[in-house]
């Protein structure tokens, strides 16, 4: 079997025109409260600063705040549980 040389593997793409995989996601704050949370996997500190705020959040970060939920009854009258983050991109 030949060897071939690195050159040959060359596409003459530059590393800067390949589209990079995001490793982040976009999370928007649904309640209207300032919120500082450590990521429970990578140990990153996110800041939201009341309803609408949004920030770029580790995407194995992520899977964990998507997964909070407001209210511990569905009491008459309350509006019962419903999620803290929701996903913008």
């Amino acid at each position: 079997m030949a060897k071939r040389s690195s050159n040959e593997w060359d596409s003459g793409i530059d590393e800067e025109e390949i589209p990079q995989i995001p490793d982040t996601v976009l999370l928007v704050l649904l309640r209207d409260m300032n919120l500082t949370i450590v990521g429970k996997v990578t140990g990153k500190t996110y800041n939201f600063n009341g309803a609408g705020s949004i920030q770029d959040v580790d995407k194995k970060d992520a899977e964990i705040m998507l997964t909070k939920m407001s209210g511990k009854c569905d009491c008459p009258g309350s509006i019962g549980r419903s999620p803290y983050f929701k996903i913008v991109r």
